[in-house]
């Protein structure tokens, strides 16, 4: 099994321009489209029997959502044959601990953050080259420490915002996930180019550590590669890509997104995994970008309103999984993981996915 985008914690592709409307817009978030949530949340139930996620990666500001698959051959029990008509189901939770942000200066202690997901994707081959992939996180997350996201500190107040961060759990859908995957070249050296979209699919609050997105488009453009040496139980897999995000205020906050991958499987059943995902883009940094030309740290104007959509985020997460073949449907993923490096993201402690896919 391969990955999971990245779970986040806040972000995706370039469209809007400039202010955004915010009385129109926050207006609309207080009140989400509990009607597709409701629905969606009865589909990812009655899916929980035959589904599985791939693996989940995690960091703060956005949920950045990142699938695997099986349907290279090496899964156990594999057929050889027609890609065409099949694919796979998934479903999976990740659990994410956050503690304090790292800034400029050193680490801030913003406070604390416990994250659950529940993740569901499914990828379908229209023929044998070309693939449909489709998902949504729907978070529960709290937030406990510092109170710097007050929409009533803000000038002027915004007693019409909701507070996500009051030390409840704040919960909902985050973005679509909608994507199409090309195999180019199949064989011992796979090549897989893919562009995705990452389109909101409510009018989710932003502004919070508790946020479960960061309420933006998103394009991602790139391309898989996959090696299977041959001789050897072993594997390689990377994942390049380019995205493009809504621009707010006129920032650029464009970044690059790297998932590398080794596997060795043990036995026909049971693979073993350590893989890394990196986020590396553009953005604003605290505190110099949010200070005063009188070196007053800013937290009440509108830039700091929209500082999740502003800042870089940017981040590497390392870990380890196995994946166990249950049968020739079904396949078992977890995998743990940790932050060694963070620029201008709330602060990963650790990550652990668990996860249930069905091919088909």
């Amino acid at each position: 099994m391969a990955w999971p985008e990245p779970l986040e914690v806040s972000d995706f592709p370039e469209q809007a321009h400039g202010v955004i409307d915010l009385n129109i817009e926050d207006r609309r978030a207080i009140r989400p489209q509990k009607s597709i949530s409701i629905i969606l949340v009865a589909l990812a139930l009655i899916a929980c029997s035959f589904s599985g996620i791939r693996e989940v990666a995690a960091s703060d500001a956005e949920p950045e959502l990142r699938t695997g698959h099986d349907y290279l051959g090496t899964g156990y029990g594999a057929e050889p044959g027609s890609r065409a008509g099949h694919g796979f189901f998934s479903l999976s939770y990740q659990y994410v601990s956050v503690d304090g942000f790292e800034s400029s200066v050193g680490k801030l202690p913003t406070g604390t953050v416990e994250s659950h997901a529940l993740i569901f994707d499914i990828e379908y081959f229209i023929n044998d080259k070309i693939a449909l992939i489709a998902g949504i996180p729907y978070f529960r997350k709290q937030h406990q420490g510092a109170a710097i996201h007050d929409p009533l500190k803000l000038d002027p107040p915004r007693p019409y915002i909701e507070n996500v961060d009051q030390g409840v759990w704040n919960s909902g859908f985050a973005d679509f996930h909608l994507g199409i995957r090309y195999l180019a070249k199949d064989g011992p050296f796979v090549i897989e180019p893919f562009a995705s979209f990452g389109v909101p699919s409510n009018q989710y609050p932003f502004f919070g550590a508790a946020a479960v997105g960061q309420r933006l488009l998103k394009f991602e453009l790139g391309t898989s590669f996959a090696w299977f040496p041959g001789l050897s139980n072993a594997y390689y897999r990377a994942d390049i890509a380019y995205v493009f995000v809504e621009q707010t205020l006129g920032v650029n906050i464009n970044h690059w997104r790297v998932n590398a991958e080794v596997g060795y499987q043990f036995t026909p059943r049971l693979t073993g995994r350590a893989f890394m995902l990196l986020k590396d883009g553009k953005g604003l940094s605290v505190p110099e970008d949010f200070t005063s030309a009188d070196g007053v740290f800013v937290m009440t104007d509108e830039k700091w309103y929209q500082h999740d959509r502003l800042i870089k985020h940017n981040y590497m997460n390392v870990g380890i999984g196995l994946d166990w073949a249950i049968n020739k449907k079904y396949l078992l993923s977890t995998n743990v993981m940790i932050q060694p490096w963070a620029e201008q993201v709330h602060a990963m402690e650790y990550a652990v996915t668990v996860g249930m896919s069905r091919s088909f």
